[in-house]
């Protein structure tokens, strides 16, 4: 009964494009998280400490991001055009972190993926349900989590094959 439920979800005008997107987006952009503390050891030496601070200032950077610009940009330039700048910052973020041999480089590079994923996210989750319509926003952001796990759980094993056999800078340069 699940299958015929999400075909039903997916007949939606636009909404198979968005789901394909979320899965794009979740799959290289947690896969290259996923192998990040690895990339920051061979890069900078980073231990657990160092890693720490990294995921505080991520946190914080998202928490403040979305608490404080999120509307006002959406309010700004529309939902549409977030999700399409947020894409571009996502992919620019992602080639940056590569190219990065500093740790003034790396942050200005993770401010750009921080960005589009505070922006972004929410962004697509909301129009996800709007186009969903009121009987089947329920199913549809199910299926949007649903494909947000399986295109983690995808994207964390191909960057980890990517960093171990194709070279360190890979998973990036795959997932822009």
């Amino acid at each position: 009964q699940l299958i015929p439920e999400f075909r039903q979800v997916l007949q939606r005008p636009l909404v198979g494009r968005l789901i394909m997107l979320t899965f794009i987006t979740f799959f290289g952009g947690i896969g290259v998280q996923a192998i990040f503390a690895l990339w920051c050891e061979w890069r900078f030496g980073w231990g657990a400490q160092e890693f720490s601070c990294f995921l505080i200032f991520y946190c914080l950077t998202l928490a403040i991001i979305q608490l404080s610009l999120l509307g006002r940009l959406t309010r700004w330039v529309g939902e549409i055009k977030l999700l399409l700048w947020s894409t571009v910052m996502a992919a620019l973020g992602l080639v940056l972190i590569s190219f990065s041999t500093t740790v003034p480089q790396l942050l200005i590079a993770l401010l750009l993926t921080i960005f589009a994923q505070a922006l972004g996210n929410p962004v697509l989750a909301s129009l996800l349900s709007q186009l969903a319509g009121a009987k089947q926003q329920g199913k549809t952001l199910g299926l949007m989590q649903s494909v947000i796990g399986l295109a983690s759980f995808l994207g964390s094993i191909w960057a980890g094959f990517l960093f171990g056999t194709l070279g360190e800078n890979w998973p990036y340069w795959t997932g822009s």
